[in-house]
């Protein structure tokens, strides 16, 4: 079903009187008195990278007109270029193709790191680090009951207050939503705070528990925090297409179809979450693991060296586990091949596929060489698989470093004189970064690794 006849549908339930008869009663009945009586505040830097960059030129991050690029992806893009022109993050356009009066700024991940910094640092010296949760580089969650009681001022005026603070002092412009719970200082922030960028308000919204009839219900499901197009899909086959439609469905049925995801949608749609900020840390994961991975400039074929790509990605997991005093019992890769190799090839695992092997616990560069090396010529077929264009390394099975174990097929002095040499590139690695110092492999032909170590999360420094 289109977009179109899906909002439709939503429409039209939700202006008609079933519907605003079942609002109005629900309101009635105090369903939320026994909520724990909190508040929350959700922040978020307006187009942080292009804000980032703006400040650092001496432009307005809300006037200016320019995009943040790298190579060809738009990163981030200015309020004007986006309305004058259409731009909107992860879009690609060629460089000669932006139009003149557009701003070009090179994306600098190093230096948005930073600022991140910065603005963590500043709420910290305002707020104790354990109410506040960074949910990714330019968003915070905080809980300001605490910080809150005992002020004269209101909610609305304090986060106002911290707005024009940081603005002065950092020269970032932030939307700020408050919330009784975790999700609804979310949702505030995101569905109606950030949008108050263009009809010229402060970037600011707070909502109670009444507001999930009079809002939430009103909002489309993709547009909700959390609720990806997969879940969208599943919701639409259920008959569900509004967050009202789900609060005043069948839990039971969520329950069966999308296991306790669906129950956390179920609660969603109520404005419930009980999650707690403070607590954010408590919870630890049963398994653990480390990963990396690439996606390559081009296509790699037979005639390219493919094995020095895997060595690259399992060294920067050695490295992990080195730094976490830590060894690895189990290894796996992942390979993807080309989008338009596989389209129409009939390939047993025409998409990719995954290996994986117990190995002897280790943090050992040359023996997660042999392991990928190993689970690669095992299981591509260089005969008839395609080109190659992704790849991921992981370890997992964590355990306390207790030192190389003893084999019979290695000489106990060649041994230590290895351990010795990761210990040196290690630490060099972690006092110069990881450019510094290599394996020879990396200077093979066609080979990333030197490329790689420019780049923050796949764009340049």
């Amino acid at each position: 079903m289109n977009k179109k006849i899906r909002q439709k549908m939503a429409k039209d339930y939700l202006t008609s009187h079933k519907y605003i008869a079942a609002k109005k009663y629900l309101k009635s009945l105090n369903l939320y008195e026994e909520e724990e009586d909190r508040l929350y505040l959700g922040i978020d830097v307006s187009a942080f990278y292009l804000s980032c960059e703006a400040i650092d030129h001496g432009e307005n991050p809300l006037q200016t007109l320019g995009i943040v690029l790298s190579g060809t992806l738009i990163m981030s893009t200015s309020k004007f270029a986006k309305l004058k022109y259409g731009f909107s993050n992860v879009m690609r356009i060629r460089p000669e193709d932006v139009p003149k009066d557009v701003i070009v700024y090179p994306a600098r991940m190093g230096f948005y790191a930073l600022r991140s910094l910065q603005v963590y640092d500043w709420f910290c010296r305002r707020i104790p680090p354990k109410y506040i949760h960074v949910y990714s580089r330019d968003e915070m969650i905080i809980d300001i009951t605490t910080v809150w009681k005992g002020r004269s001022e209101s909610p609305a005026a304090f986060a106002m207050k911290l707005q024009e603070d940081i603005r002065k002092d950092l020269g970032f412009y932030m939307s700020a939503g408050i919330g009784p719970n975790f999700f609804l200082a979310k949702v505030a922030m995101d569905i109606e705070a950030k949008k108050h960028l263009y009809d010229k308000r402060h970037l600011f919204a707070q909502w109670t528990y009444d507001d999930v009839f009079d809002k939430l219900w009103n909002t489309e499901l993709i547009e909700v925090w959390n609720i990806g197009a997969s879940s969208v899909r599943t919701l639409n086959e259920l008959g569900y297409y509004s967050l009202a439609d789900i609060a005043l469905g069948d839990p039971e049925l969520l329950r069966k179809k999308m296991g306790m995801r669906g129950l956390q949608i179920y609660m969603r749609a109520w404005g419930l979450d009980h999650t707690r900020v403070e607590q954010r840390g408590e919870y630890q994961p049963k398994s653990v693991s480390i990963g990396h991975g690439m996606t390559l400039p081009r296509a790699f074929t037979l005639t390219d060296n493919i094995i020095n790509e895997f060595k690259g990605l399992s060294d920067a997991c050695a490295l992990d586990l080195l730094k976490i005093n830590k060894q690895a019992a189990c290894i796996s890769i992942y390979v993807g091949y080309e989008k338009n190799s596989y389209e129409n090839n009939t390939h047993e695992n025409s998409r990719g596929f995954i290996a994986q092997t117990k190995i002897v616990p280790t943090n050992r560069l040359d023996e997660l060489h042999e392991a990928v090396e190993y689970l690669f010529n095992k299981k591509y077929n260089y005969l008839t698989a395609p080109p190659i264009r992704r790849l991921g390394v992981h370890v997992s099975k964590l355990q306390e470093d207790r030192g190389s174990q003893t084999s019979l097929f290695e000489d106990p002095e060649i041994s230590r004189k290895r351990q010795e040499m990761y210990k040196a590139y290690f630490d060099t690695t972690q006092i110069y970064g990881k450019g510094a110092v290599y394996l020879g492999y990396a200077l093979s032909a066609g080979s990333q690794y030197l490329h790689r170590t420019t780049l923050i999360g796949g764009h340049p420094k």
